[in-house]
C-alpha cells in the first residue's frame, strides 16, 4: 500500500499469520530515473553547466563528482533550481583546457552513462 511518494508500507506474513511488528514501512528509489540535461561546451575558462532532475528518481543522496584527465577532482558548485525541489544545478570552472569526467551516483549506485 502507497502511502506517500516513494514510501511504501509492505505487509508481511509467514505461514499465513502476519507478523506483529507489521506493516513495514520503506522508501523506494530508482537512479535510471534520473535526467541529465547536455552539458554547455563553454570555452576556457568559462563556466560548465549541466542540470541533474532527480524529481522522479525517489528518495536518497545524489552524489557528484568531477575529474580531470589526470583523475583530479575539479571544485564544483551544485544549488537547487529554485523551479523544482529535485533539479539541481552544476557548474564548474576549467582549470586547465581538456577533457572531464562526471561521475554521478545515486544512495551509492552509479548512474549508468554517469560517468
Amino acid at each position: 500500500m502507497k502511502i506517500l511518494k516513494y514510501l511504501y508500507q509492505v505487509h508481511v506474513s509467514i505461514d499465513g499469520q502476519p507478523v506483529p511488528t507489521g506493516p513495514i514501512s520503506t522508501r523506494v528509489y530508482d537512479p535510471e530515473r534520473i535526467v541529465l540535461s547536455d552539458i554547455n561546451n563553454a570555452p576556457f575558462p568559462q563556466i560548465i553547466q549541466f542540470t541533474v532532475d532527480a524529481s522522479k528518481a525517489g528518495y536518497g543522496n545524489l552524489e557528484i563528482a568531477i575529474t580531470d584527465s589526470a583523475d583530479r577532482i575539479i571544485p564544483s558548485e551544485v544549488t537547487q533550481d529554485p523551479g523544482a525541489a529535485s533539479r539541481f544545478v552544476v557548474s564548474f570552472r576549467p582549470e586547465e583546457p581538456g577533457q572531464f569526467v562526471v561521475h554521478i551516483s545515486f544512495n551509492s549506485e552509479p548512474l549508468k552513462g554517469g560517468e
